[in-house]
């Protein structure tokens, strides 16, 4: 490496910051004592997790080999992780309700060694393991272990809604979500509007009415509330005024054209 020129015209531009300079060793010394096995092997540093150095392994040996160590752990209920899917657990202080939606992740790396948890029984999002903790070597790996359906593509994350479920006077097709967001006044034909500000939803729109029966879900609030919240309230559509004299005659057909902001 001494004869690299490419590095030495590195280090005569960057030598004073580059390497540990006012270290007692500089970073090719540390490499070359502490990092044998990389030999050429080029290793970009955090790129996950951070490699040992061999007086690091040295002085961890040397200590398990003379120190008896335990690693006791808390039992954790894991009737606690379908509590909290369900809704069912009440929440020992206040904190923001997501109504059926909250994640769960479980530590299974002590459980695992001696008795996995049942992921088709306790329906936890994650799971994370840290093989250290499997055998009782600090490796510095571990693993996230995610249920499909969370993967951005999965179905059961895109619910279709009706939109008669939020009891529109108006449906407007076209133009990206949300726009309306930005509407102060409305053209629709010849009748005029102006925006008197977002609609608030309540349960109702959790509700579906079919053959005389009401179904009850936790959708779509929850996942209108998980971003569409402001102040406690959550908007979804506009509310509208008409402009013109209720005395003029105002007739709205579907399939007529919409201008927003004409003003």
């Amino acid at each position: 490496m001494a004869d690299d020129p490419e590095k030495e015209r590195f280090l005569m531009e960057f030598g004073q910051d580059y390497g540990y300079p006012n270290a007692p060793k500089n970073v090719d010394e540390i490499r070359a004592t502490e990092f044998k096995r990389l030999n050429d092997i080029v290793y970009l540093d955090h790129a996950g997790a951070t490699l040992y150095s061999e007086s690091q392994m040295e002085d961890v040996f040397k200590d398990l080999n003379s120190t008896l160590y335990g690693n006791p752990r808390l039992r954790f209920d894991l009737g606690l992780v379908n509590a909290i899917k369900e809704d069912s657990y009440e929440m020992p202080r206040p904190t923001p309700s997501h109504s059926g939606r909250w994640m769960v992740l479980i530590d299974a790396a002590k459980g695992s060694a001696t008795s996995p948890p049942d992921l088709s029984k306790y329906k936890a999002d994650f799971v994370v393991v840290s093989f250290y903790k499997l055998f009782g070597y600090p490796t510095g790996i571990g693993a996230l272990i995610a249920r499909n359906e969370l993967h951005k593509g999965s179905n059961e994350w895109h619910i279709e809604v009706d939109p008669i479920r939020f009891r529109p006077n108006l449906v407007v097709s076209g133009g990206k979500p949300y726009i309306e967001d930005g509407w102060r006044s409305l053209k629709i034909g010849q009748t005029n509007f102006t925006s008197v500000g977002g609609c608030n939803r309540c349960q109702m729109i959790n509700m579906t009415f079919t053959a005389g029966t009401v179904q009850r879900s936790n959708e779509p609030l929850a996942t209108l509330a998980s971003y569409r919240r402001l102040k406690g309230k959550i908007y979804f559509g506009l509310l509208l005024k008409m402009c013109d004299s209720i005395k003029q005659e105002a007739l709205l057909r579907a399939g007529q054209e919409i201008v927003a902001n004409a003003e």
